[in-house]
């Protein structure tokens, strides 16, 4: 049950645009693994609030996966991507 986590640098909401809508757009490849899962976390900087936006849990390997997720925030952020 191990994990690594991979944390994106504070995306920061501007205050002199009403639009808070935000697209994340990724890809990832699952090498020689049984069984792995893989969330996608945000985490509110001024709140320290963390939200489980996505999550999947593989158990086949050697395949490039994209995924895209749709993000409504109203303070600054940062996007955690996790592996167990």
């Amino acid at each position: 049950n191990d994990s690594s986590q991979l944390e994106s640098p504070i995306y920061q909401i501007s205050n002199e645009s009403n639009d808070t809508r935000r697209c994340l757009e990724f890809y990832f490849f699952i090498q020689d693994t049984d069984s792995i899962i893989l969330n996608v976390h945000l985490l509110r900087t001024k709140s320290e609030l963390k939200n489980l936006l996505w999550s999947r849990n593989y158990d086949h390997s050697g395949f490039w996966w994209k995924a895209e997720l749709n993000i409504l925030q109203f303070e600054d952020y940062k996007i955690i991507f996790e592996a167990i």
